[in-house]
């Protein structure tokens, strides 16, 4: 018998978020284990590179090539992980996909006024999923 995965997908409202966003993702639920760990280890990544930013003194002229290399390396991180999310947004209806790009201008479009609408979604996103791996299926 050959048994075939659908690909689930779930509604996430934005308006979970703040109730006056009317947008709504639509997210991939069961997307492959290496699509997750390949997110984890990015986040874990852009997280560590943060510290490092953090803890280099912006006037040290010694500092300043490492600061250039972390910013470029956390600009490439994000692109990577903005691939990663558009992956997940973009399984279900044709008018809910999101491309790399597209999540890339929202973000720059909307952070000076929401800057956590992006962190939000993509926690949201991974707990939409995590659920969905740990409920007890019924028969």
């Amino acid at each position: 018998m050959n048994i075939k995965v659908p690909k689930v997908i779930r509604k996430l409202e934005l308006a979970g978020y703040e109730p006056e966003f009317d947008a709504v993702l639509e997210v991939w639920v069961n997307p492959p284990r290496e699509l997750l760990i390949n997110e984890f280890k990015l986040r874990t990544e852009s997280t560590l590179l943060v510290e490092i930013l953090d803890q280099t003194d912006k006037d040290d002229e010694q500092s300043v090539e490492v600061r250039e290399k972390t910013i470029a390396r956390i600009a490439e991180v994000g692109k990577e992980r903005m691939k990663i999310y558009s992956e997940l947004w973009s399984q279900g209806s044709e008018n809910s996909r999101m491309s790399a790009e597209e999540i890339e201008t929202m973000i720059e479009t909307v952070f000076s006024s929401e800057p956590n609408l992006f962190n939000w979604m993509t926690d949201s996103t991974l707990a939409m999923i995590n659920d969905h791996r740990e409920i007890q299926k019924k028969g």
